[in-house]
């Protein structure tokens, strides 16, 4: 599936689920008149801006394989540095994961769940588990 495709469905579905969806201009303009191109003022962005109450959410929007360009990943660490949420996501079900409400999260070192309270896709914390300093990676909604 092409990365406009997946766009398409994750902007549906994101809008079904009542999220503000701004699809971001990330391509320059070219002005047939002067023959000029003129590059996009925002080197970088994420290709999507996502809002519900109060939580604004990048997403990058890549195919299985794509990669993102230099640009996009100092955005990224940007967009971080400031507090903010930024994901690559190459499905719905990336995107679920992330805007789900739930706190459980998976030990990346004994695999136990946890719960925790973050928007955070990972996190830092303390395995019990292990006694050692992990990543927390968040779970899908659990039933």
């Amino acid at each position: 599936m092409l990365e406009k495709e997946i766009q398409k469905h994750i902007i549906d579905y994101l809008r079904y689920l009542g999220w503000f969806v701004i699809k971001n201009n990330t391509v320059g303009i070219y002005k047939k008149k002067t023959g000029k191109y003129i590059p996009s003022q925002a080197v970088g962005l994420a290709d999507l801006t996502i809002i519900k109450d109060s939580r604004v959410i990048m997403l990058e929007v890549k195919t299985e394989n794509g990669k993102q360009s230099d640009g996009q990943i100092e955005f990224q660490e940007n967009w971080e540095k400031h507090g903010g949420e930024y994901y690559v996501v190459r499905s719905i079900q990336d995107v679920d994961n992330i805007i789900s409400p739930t706190n459980k999260y998976k030990c990346n070192h004994c695999g136990a769940i946890v719960e925790r309270e973050s928007n955070k896709q990972w996190i830092k914390s303390y395995c019990e588990n292990t006694d050692k300093d992990v990543h927390l990676i968040k779970q899908a909604p659990f039933n």
